[in-house]
């Protein structure tokens, strides 16, 4: 068979596989020919998909401590996107969307498979889909995405096919005509349905992008759905909500981090690791989900009843320990960290003892969480785990917590936090000559800026010793809690450090 115009020139690798009536054809693995041809090869991909889908569930069922969080990766990069090629090479059809949603469907199962959550309520179903950048899941929705992705390869190829064939016999004589063609229409079907419905997204029309290709068109019109689509999530919870915190706290800074983090530790040390039990506890946390937990006391002291994972389980420490747990592991984690890149520090110690006079007589004030020495200078942290959100019912008890953070960007509550450490401690201090960093993190994972900037700059005085290339090559691989450039590792590698829970 001659293929028209360049297509039969050897330096085009095509992979083509003809029946021997010639009815239908696989080119570059998309189907092309009759309808029923093309939705029984989709189907068929969808299947084989689903194979991977289970491998992935069954290794995060294994029994190494860490499969979860080493399940989600897989599934996020590896299961999640392989359909997205197809809707690429292939018009959004019917047939297409609903392979894409059945695929859909099959991602959300595995992810309540992992993580043992039983049904997703709608709005948890939406945040799962919801991409991370957003401090969500990323298991992007094929169907949601499958015109952007179309209109994408359009945008990038439609110039070429122009230049290459302009002028054979079986090619439209104009650009217009061009536009006739039986794969062009959905495509220019899509754009207009993306100009309707996102406005304030530029897409040039089909006779511009003959003219003028445009590359990460997919990209840009899959961002802005995916803003659209959180948009319409928050504004579908009540103004003022918990829901609404939640996801504005899940946007701030690193708050995802954990989410793309590969579980690596050195040897006899997992603290840059999450745990399965964490793990999921951690995604219970971010997508609203229910998570059964032991050896909750009864009711809080405004009356109200514990619920695990609701407001009042993390104001009243001293019935859940949850935010004391936080506040120890990532002290812990901040201490070995010190320690990798060779900074001497000391944990819990005496202010007087540094000759700081503490404020007041308060037991918690006469002593500092972290103390260390960076070229001569002194320094001293406070680790604070802050909650952003009041109760419904608010009561004296709870009056302090403020829940306007439902109407302000992630990470607001941290950096009230951080000045309300600074005016506790910061003054005294700085006297006598000391550097004082709030370390604080709001309970849904936001981090300080402050706390950023510190990791930062212990992230640029790490070098990687010789043994750790050869012995351990997953030294701080990828990032639980911030992922930082190594100038002193040399060039533009990324360093990150990570630890055993999100705090």
């Amino acid at each position: 068979m001659r293929l028209p115009g360049r297509l039969h020139e050897p330096s085009l690798c095509l992979v083509l596989r003809l029946d021997k009536c010639h009815a239908w054809i696989i080119l570059l693995s998309a189907p092309i020919g009759t309808p029923a041809f093309v939705e029984r090869t989709i189907n068929e991909v969808v299947a084989s998909h689903q194979r991977l889908l289970d491998a992935v569930v069954a290794f995060a069922v294994d029994d190494w401590d860490h499969a979860v969080q080493g399940a989600n990766p897989l599934l996020r990069y590896c299961g999640s996107p392989h359909f997205i090629y197809w809707c690429r090479l292939l018009a959004p059809s019917s047939s297409l969307l609903a392979a894409a949603r059945v695929h859909d469907a099959a991602k959300i199962t595995a992810f309540t498979r992992i993580h043992r959550t039983g049904a997703l309520s709608s709005p948890a179903d939406r945040q799962v889909q919801l991409s991370i950048r957003l401090g969500d899941f990323g298991l992007m929705s094929s169907a949601r995405i499958a015109p952007a992705a179309y209109l994408g390869l359009v945008a990038v190829t439609v110039g070429d096919v122009w230049d290459h064939f302009h002028g054979q016999p079986w090619m439209p004589e104009s650009e217009a005509s061009l536009l006739q063609l039986e794969w062009l229409v959905p495509a220019a079907s899509a754009r207009t349905g993306f100009s309707a419905s996102l406005p304030y997204v530029a897409i040039p029309h089909i006779q511009q992008l003959i003219i003028r290709p445009q590359a990460r068109l997919q990209q840009k019109l899959s961002k802005a759905l995916a803003e659209k689509d959180f948009n319409t999530l928050f504004e579908s919870f009540p103004a003022g909500s918990r829901d609404r915190c939640r996801l504005l706290t899940c946007l701030g800074p690193l708050s995802s981090g954990w989410l793309s983090a590969i579980p690596a530790y050195t040897r006899g040390d997992k603290r840059k690791c999450l745990n399965n039990y964490a793990y999921r506890l951690a995604t219970a946390l971010t997508f609203g989900l229910t998570f059964p937990l032991a050896n909750l006391a009864s009711s809080c002291p405004c009356g109200v009843a514990i619920d695990a994972l609701e407001d009042h389980f993390f104001l009243y420490s001293r019935a859940t320990a949850e935010r004391m747990f936080k506040h120890n592991t990532l002290l812990d984690v901040f201490n070995a960290i010190f320690v990798e890149v060779g900074i001497p520090a000391a944990t819990k110690v005496h202010l007087r003892s540094l000759d700081i006079v503490p404020s007041n007589a308060e037991p918690n004030i006469q002593r500092m969480d972290l103390f260390f020495t960076v070229d001569s200078e002194g320094g001293l942290c406070d680790v604070t785990v802050v909650h952003l959100c009041r109760p419904e019912s608010s009561t004296p008890h709870h009056a302090r917590v403020n829940r306007s953070h439902a109407r302000q960007p992630g990470g607001t509550a941290a950096a009230g936090a951080e000045r309300d450490r600074d005016r506790k401690y910061g003054n005294n201090c700085r006297q006598k000559g000391y550097t004082f960093v709030p370390l604080v993190v709001e309970t849904f994972g936001c981090w300080g800026a402050q706390m950023l900037a510190l990791l930062r700059r212990l992230a640029r005085r790490r070098v990687p010793s010789p043994a750790s290339s050869t012995e351990d090559p997953a030294v701080l691989p990828h990032a639980s809690h911030g992922r930082c450039p190594d100038t002193a590792a040399g060039g533009a590698q990324t360093r990150t450090f990570a630890c055993q829970e999100r705090p």
